[in-house]
C-alpha cells in the first residue's frame, strides 16, 4: 500500500495535571498516576504496578460497522465479531526479541507471553475461532531451538482453532507447517470478510488488515506528546494495531478516516471521524 510519511499535525489535546496527562476533547487520562474515571494506557502498568482500568473495574470497547458487518474493538489491541464468535489479530511478531538478543541486543523474551495473553482475550470474550492477519512469526529462525518449541507448545495448545493469513514475515519462516494452526489464503475471505495482510487503499468489500502497525501521536510534536497504538479505519478497510508487545509503530494522519486509541484498558475514539463511526462506546461487562 502507498502510504505517504508526511502527517498533519493533530489539535494540542494534552494538559499536564496531577493525575497524569489529560484530553480534554476526549475526556480521558493517559497513563494516570491515580484512579481516574477514564483512562487509557500506553505504558502497561502505572507506577504502583497494577494496570490502568475505569476506577469501576470495566472495560471500555467501540462498536463500528464495515458494510453491513459489526465489529467490537477491543481492549488489549483485538477486534471481535460477535456473530461469528470471531476475535481477529495482527502482527504478533512472535520470536521478534529473541532475534535481537540472538545479535546481542538485551531485551526480555515476550513471545509465550503475548500468546498467553490472547488466549485470555478468548477466554473473556467466548470467541471459538481466532485469525491472524499475518506476521504471526518475525524471522525465518523464529521456530528453531528451544524457542521455537515453546512456540509451537503454545499454539499446539491453544484453546480455538487458529488460522493464519501469513504476512511477509511468515512467508521466510522455516517450518511453518509444522504449526497447529490453518493456512487462509492472502485476500480471501471469513465470513464476507476481505482479508488482507497489507491493506488496499479501499476495498468495495469490508476488509482487515494488519502489517502497518498504525499509531496515533496524542499532543504536538512540540510539547507534551505520547505515540499511541490505534486501530485505523479508512474507505472499508479496518487495519489492527500491532499485538506484539515488541513492535513498532508507523504514524497515521491525524485527518486520515477514523483512529481509535488501543488501550489495555479501553479503546477510545480519537478524532471526529472515529466519532462519527463509532455505534456505541460502552462498557464492556462480558
Amino acid at each position: 500500500m502507498a502510504m505517504s510519511t508526511s502527517t498533519s499535525n493533530p489539535p494540542d489535546l494534552l494538559v499536564p495535571t496531577a493525575n497524569g496527562l489529560y484530553c480534554e476533547r476526549g475526556g480521558f487520562f493517559i497513563d494516570p498516576r491515580r484512579p481516574v474515571p477514564l483512562a487509557i494506557t500506553i505504558n502497561a502498568h502505572t507506577h504502583s504496578g497494577s494496570p490502568v482500568v475505569r476506577d469501576d473495574g470495566e472495560r471500555m470497547i467501540v462498536r463500528i460497522q464495515l458494510g453491513d458487518i459489526e465489529l467490537d474493538l477491543l481492549p488489549g489491541r483485538v477486534a471481535f465479531r460477535a456473530d461469528t464468535k470471531t476475535i481477529f489479530v495482527a502482527d504478533m511478531h512472535l520470536g521478534k526479541s529473541g532475534s535481537f538478543r540472538a545479535n546481542g541486543v538485551p531485551v526480555p523474551e515476550s513471545s509465550t507471553s503475548d500468546v498467553q495473553r490472547l488466549a485470555a482475550l478468548v477466554e473473556r470474550h467466548d470467541a471459538q475461532r481466532v485469525v491472524v492477519l499475518g506476521d504471526l512469526l518475525h524471522d525465518r529462525n523464529t521456530l528453531q531451538g528451544e524457542l521455537g518449541e515453546q512456540i509451537r507448545t503454545e499454539i499446539s495448545r491453544f484453546p480455538v482453532p487458529m488460522h493464519l493469513v501469513p504476512g511477509n514475515h511468515d512467508a521466510h519462516t522455516k517450518d511453518l507447517g509444522t504449526l497447529a494452526l490453518t493456512i487462509a489464503p492472502e485476500d480471501g475471505e471469513i465470513d464476507g470478510l476481505r482479508l488482507r495482510h497489507e491493506p488496499a487503499r479501499e476495498s468495495e468489500k469490508p476488509m482487515l488488515s494488519g502489517h502497518v502497525h498504525p499509531v496515533a501521536i496524542l499532543g504536538s510534536r512540540g510539547g507534551p506528546h505520547l505515540r499511541a497504538r490505534c486501530f485505523h479505519a479508512s474507505n472499508q478497510v479496518l487495519t489492527l494495531p500491532a499485538f506484539g508487545s515488541f513492535t513498532g509503530g508507523f504514524v497515521i494522519d491525524w485527518n486520515n478516516g477514523g483512529l481509535f486509541a488501543a488501550g489495555d484498558g479501553e479503546v477510545i475514539p480519537l478524532n471526529l471521524n472515529a466519532k462519527a463511526m463509532a455505534l456505541s462506546n460502552g462498557n464492556d461487562r462480558r
